[in-house]
């Protein structure tokens, strides 16, 4: 997994270990961290850590800097969260 990967991921995982809630936001800063993180979010999903994933994320093209990434953390997210990370 990248570390752009496991970044977003961990967020998500931080966000469901304070909220119980599986659905996350994140609001890239600027044009480089919306590409780098919209690459991370796809190999996420194709991963399985999470599904329900922003439709602008599988486009050739974003032209949206303004829109947060919103998916749903997985069962497998959150378990491999739980497994692997560091303490």
């Amino acid at each position: 997994m990248s570390p752009i990967a496991l970044s977003l991921l961990s967020k998500a995982y931080k966000h469901y270990e304070q909220t119980l809630d599986v659905e996350f936001s994140y609001q890239p800063k600027n044009a480089d961290d919306l590409f780098y993180s919209t690459e991370a979010a796809c190999q996420l999903y194709d991963n399985g850590y999470i599904k329900d994933v922003s439709e602008f994320v599988f486009s050739d093209s974003i032209s949206n800097l303004f829109e947060p990434i919103v998916f749903t953390i997985t069962f497998k997210g959150i378990n491999y969260m739980r497994s692997n990370r560091k303490l």
